[in-house]
This record gives structure tokens, sequence and C-alpha cells, in this order.
């Protein structure tokens, strides 16, 4: 049975969903910071949200892929890019929205790719999308209607440094019934509310945490987090303190143009990009192989994308 505070949660977060009002909305979002709720309030918000998915909307076997987004750094849509390259090793399935406390979100990213896809050398065009079996949703797809109103609360919280409920809820439901998850965190704060949620229903999940807070894998200190079977194992990928360099942080940086984000990703394929860049890419790839080849350790499951990724056929036009 809920309690009386979780029901009252479940009610402001109500107002979150159906209100117009910007400042009403606000004001619920500010009732509904995670550091004010118990971590079964927390559990029981994301149990209400997923009463309500489509548990049919995938029948095969998949992992899904769904990160904080509000990195510091503003970053290419690196989880996204990782989730494609993956598709080619097991069924996965990204999840996202449109862009709140970034230039562009994860369905601006899919919506550019989709219609720039045609511009690819053919070798490459077939790995630059999802393969059959993954795909991308984003939350209005799945039955979760995103208002402009709630996009402007959210970008005022973010900006006030206000603790964000729907960083955490959303993207630890498991809206797809899948098999397991790979949640990106950017902000430390939210990671104990991830372990919570993904211990008490019993998740087999992968939690990233990059500590130039970003919600990926990323040059320098991560944390990532396993939990499967209930077991849970922290651990630490470091990469070469040499990556974070000015050319580094240029490729990985948003652009204003969305289509330089194509752009950059065509490179990722084509083989174009440094070295740095193409083994972060592979182990948030790797990250997301993991749910499945969870008894190989992520340095190997990194050897076997670095190996496919090299093999990738470019043929000038």
């Amino acid at each position: 049975m809920i309690n009386v505070k979780t029901r009252e949660a479940i009610d402001e977060f109500n107002i979150t969903k159906n209100s117009t009002n910007v400042g009403e909305i606000y004001d619920s979002l500010e009732r509904l910071r995670p550091d004010k709720l118990s971590s079964n309030t927390i559990v029981q918000l994301v149990r209400y949200i997923e009463s309500f998915a489509n548990k049919n909307i995938i029948s095969a076997q998949h992992y899904n892929s769904f990160g904080t987004g509000g990195d510091k750094i503003k970053t290419i849509n690196i989880s996204t890019i990782a989730s494609i390259i993956a598709s080619n090793f097991l069924n996965v399935y990204k999840v996202g929205t449109k862009a709140v406390t970034s230039i562009w979100g994860s369905s601006d990213f899919i919506k550019s790719l989709k219609s720039n896809l045609y511009q690819f050398p053919i070798a490459i065009r077939d790995k630059a999308f999802y393969q059959e079996g993954s795909g991308y949703f984003s939350l209005d797809e799945l039955g979760y209607p995103y208002s402009n109103p709630l996009r402007e609360a959210r970008l005022m919280i973010y900006r006030e440094s206000i603790p964000d409920i729907y960083k955490i809820i959303f993207p630890v439901s498991n809206l797809t019934n899948s098999s397991g998850q790979v949640n990106g965190v950017y902000c430390s704060n939210y990671i104990d509310h991830y372990i919570d949620v993904s211990i008490a229903l019993e998740r087999n999940s992968l939690i990233v945490h990059s500590t130039h807070e970003i919600d990926e894998i990323f040059a320098g200190r991560n944390l990532v987090i396993r939990i499967f079977n209930g077991r849970l194992v922290k651990s630490e990928v470091n990469l070469p303190e040499h990556y974070v360099n000015d050319d580094y942080f240029e490729f990985m940086s948003e652009s204003a143009d969305i289509k330089n984000h194509i752009s950059k990703f065509e490179k990722i394929l084509k083989g174009e990009c440094s070295e740095d860049i193409s083994l972060t890419i592979a182990y948030n790839v790797a990250s997301i192989l993991n749910l499945e080849y969870q008894d190989i350790l992520l340095d190997e499951l990194v050897d076997r994308v670095s190996t496919f990724m090299k093999s990738i056929p470019y043929v000038p036009v």
C-alpha cells in the first residue's frame, strides 16, 4: 500500500506531467527534490511510472540505455552513438528525450541522423543506424508526453542547481521491459538513488559516472557500478589523463549545429578520429555489452569493440 508521503509525491509528479503552468510545475519539482524524499518514496514513484508502460512494446529480449543528461561539459550524443554501435552485438534500445539542459538531446540527434544518413558512404551506412532488433524510443513514443512547460521548468531548476527527480525516476525506470539497463549519471549525488532503486526492484544494471560530471565514460576517472542478480560491485575505469586536452574536448563537445554531431559520428565510423576518441566510444559501447556478457572484463569487451570498429570498411566515393 502507498503511504501518505508517497501518495503526496505521486500527486506532485502528476502536476509536473499534466500542468501547463511553468510556475506550478517548478514548485512541484522543488517539492520533489530527491534529497527531500525517502528511498522508498523514489522507488514507489518509479513503480508508478512503470505501471503505465506498455510492457509488450518490445517482445524480444533486449537491453536499454537511458542517462540523466545535464553534463557540465555539454558533450555530443556519446551514449546514443554507443547504443547504435552496440546494436551490432546485441539487441539494445536507447531511450531519451529532446534537449532539456543541452542544445541537442538524443531525440534531436536521431532525427537529424535519419535525415542525413543518405550522405554517409555506402560502406558504413548500414552500420550508422540500429540493426534489426534494436532502436530508439523517445518518452513521447513510450506514452509519456513531454511538454514545453515541463522542459522550461526543469531547465530553471537545473540552472539553480536544484536536484531534479526527473533525472532519477525516468532513466532508472524500465519502460521497455528490458533484461538490463545502462544508466549514465552526471551528478554523483544521484548515484545512491540509482543503486537503491536498482536493488529494491531487483534490476540488472550498470551505472556509469565520469568525475568530469558527465553521464558517460569519459577521459580521466570514471566510476562503474555493476548490479547483477542483487550483487553490487564498484570499480573504476581510468582513461589516460593525456586524453584531457583541447583537441579531445573540442571533438567531444556539442555544437550549435546538430549536423556537426552527425559529422563527428561519421568520422568515428570511418576511423578518422584520434585513438583517444575511439577508445572513449569503445568503453561506452562495452558498458552496454557488459549487461549480457557479465562475466567478461570491461577491458576485454573494449578490445572486441575496438577490433569491430577498425574493421568497418570505408571506401572513398
